[in-house]
């Protein structure tokens, strides 16, 4: 009899004794993630694939820190009997890898993004209803095999632990102990299933990067002005900061939230900032306690952070010399995004080109309050040129985008500053 996996959405049957040729996209379109017909689970918990720094599979780079560097799987293969979203894998500066982060189902990706607000959502509300239906039997299907599966691995009903400083961000995770890897598996209900699989010696109870735990003020001063670059141009860039693809999720600022935390030496998931917030699950990020989640990320950092009803160029300009990004709630409309992705591109082989001078005319090109919200990251400027420069949570093509500071402070309803 073919075995069963749990796929979301879906069951396959497959032949375990050799690899499939069968790739299936699975989550209704949404994820774009294929299954490579293969079984890694002991794979990825090989202490010689973990010493050689070598894992099966078809991976690439997403993205990193200076000191650490992310891949992700172009195809996922089933994993403690369950194919999941992604899975990624985190190694250090040497190349040493440091974890595999495997997340089986995100309320984000689930449900992705419904514009249109309330009326549009509750217009929708049967099929968000059904949606929800399906995506509770999902949930606890994938949670009853995955433990199943944990339990028989490591000869045990895993042991509670506690991770995080605040309340509000404090996971409970499972630890489950397997030839020398704890195997952390969360299952926050309504929001995401995932496992984290680590060293045993390198789990530990908070989120902050080891070696900013042991640095004192003065030596963090140091750590994060050390990321700023001066160039010729006039530019005043912050190096490091990661870019967190949001996808089809709705929530843009939790996304660049995950950035700029991540810069500041927080290993806490996108998923996990979403859960902690409370992500309600109809496809938009209305009901989330964005502010709370904020500020008790900041505390997490060991960080101050304040807010502004708008961004402040001066203001930005201080805190970015020190070496802390600053993240923005603006309006965003589509024409203004290309022309600002398109002078980008221009100024990259035309430094003498400029943005349009800011009059009445152009004024009136920007987004007005009935402009859909959105968050980006701001990672540098230029003074002389009177720019900002940012960054989007919708990949790598994003970075280095600019903008006239003018733009930005008219069309921005709140801004996010950080400083020890």
């Amino acid at each position: 009899m073919k075995p069963l996996i749990l796929v979301c959405g879906a069951l396959i049957a497959c032949l375990c004794d050799r690899a499939m040729a069968i790739p299936q996209t699975f989550g209704n379109g949404l994820f774009g993630v294929q299954f490579n017909g293969k079984d890694f689970t002991h794979d990825f918990i090989a202490l010689a694939n973990w010493d050689g720094n070598q894992l099966p599979g078809d991976w690439i780079e997403e993205g990193g820190l200076e000191d650490m560097t992310m891949h992700r799987m172009r195809s996922v293969p089933l994993v403690f009997g369950v194919v999941p979203m992604s899975v990624r894998s985190v190694s250090d500066e040497g190349g040493r890898l440091e974890a595999i982060e495997v997340t089986y189902l995100d309320a984000g990706a689930f449900f992705g993004y419904r514009p249109g607000g309330d009326e549009a959502v509750a217009a929708a509300r049967e099929s968000i209803e059904a949606r929800q239906r399906r995506f509770e039997e999902i949930y606890d299907r994938f949670d009853a095999e995955i433990r199943k599966n944990l339990r028989e691995i490591s000869s045990s009903d895993g042991r509670s632990a506690s991770v995080g400083r605040t309340q509000f961000l404090r996971g409970r995770p499972l630890d489950f102990l397997s030839s020398g890897f704890a195997l952390r598996y969360q299952a926050i209900a309504n929001q995401a299933l995932r496992l984290t699989i680590v060293r045993e010696g390198d789990a530990r109870n908070h989120y902050l990067e080891d070696q900013l735990v042991e640095m004192d003020r003065d030596e963090r001063a140091a750590w994060f002005s050390a990321k700023v670059r001066r160039e010729a141009s006039g530019d005043v860039l912050i190096s490091g900061v990661p870019v967190f693809r949001q996808g089809v999720r709705p929530y843009c600022a939790i996304s660049t939230l995950g950035m700029v935390t991540h810069y500041l030496g927080l290993r806490i998931s996108v998923e996990g900032l979403a859960a902690a917030a409370g992500f309600r699950n109809d496809g938009t990020a209305g009901g989330t306690k964005l502010l709370e989640l904020y500020a008790a990320s900041a505390q997490e950092a060991k960080i101050r952070s304040s807010r502004s009803g708008k961004f402040d160029f001066e203001r930005a300009q201080r805190s970015l010399e020190a070496g802390f990004p600053v993240l923005v709630w603006r309006k965003y409309d589509p024409d203004r995004d290309a022309l600002h992705t398109d002078f980008s591109k221009l100024y990259r082989g035309a430094a003498h080109a400029t943005l349009p001078i800011v009059d009445d005319a152009e004024r009136a090109t920007w987004p007005g309050d009935e402009a859909p919200n959105h968050a980006s990251v701001i990672t540098g400027f230029n003074a002389e040129r009177g720019e900002v420069i940012f960054v989007e949570s919708w990949g790598e093509h994003t970075r280095g985008r600019r903008m006239r500071f003018e733009e930005l402070e008219a069309t921005s309803y709140m801004a996010f500053y950080y400083r020890l």
